[in-house]
C-alpha cells in the first residue's frame, strides 16, 4: 500500500513515459529530497488512476492534523462525505483534536 501525504512520498522507478504522464497531471518531484508531491490538486483523480495503473498496491491518501500532526484517513472522520477535501492529502483536524475542549485555542495557535 502506498500512503500519500502532503509531505511527499516515494515511488519506485517509473521510467520516462510514466514520469512525464504523472508530472503533466499535477505530480511534482523534489530532486533534493527525492520525493514526489501533489503540485496540482485539480487532477487528483487522474493522479490516483495513473498511480493505480503503475503500482501493484493500493494508493491511500492521508490527511495530516494541523494541531497534532497525526496522519489519518478520511474514513476516520465524522465529516466524511460532507468535506470538500475528502481523500485529498491536505491539512485537516483529526477527531481527537476536534473534540478536545481546547480545540479553538490550539487551532489558532497553529496558524
Amino acid at each position: 500500500m502506498l500512503i500519500i501525504s502532503r509531505n511527499g512520498f516515494k515511488l519506485p522507478f517509473l521510467g520516462k513515459d510514466k514520469f512525464i504522464k504523472l508530472v503533466r497531471n499535477g505530480l511534482g518531484y523534489d530532486k533534493t529530497r527525492k520525493l514526489f508531491f501533489i503540485e496540482d490538486f485539480n487532477n487528483i483523480d487522474q493522479i490516483r488512476l495513473i498511480l493505480s495503473e503503475i503500482l501493484p498496491d493500493d494508493v491511500l491518501f492521508k490527511q495530516e492534523c494541523i494541531i497534532c500532526h497525526r496522519k489519518f484517513e478520511c474514513k476516520e472522520c465524522e465529516f466524511k462525505g460532507k468535506c470538500e477535501t475528502e481523500n485529498v492529502p491536505m491539512l485537516c483536524v483529526c477527531n481527537e483534536c476536534y473534540h478536545n475542549p481546547d480545540f479553538v485555542e490550539k487551532f489558532f495557535s497553529n496558524l
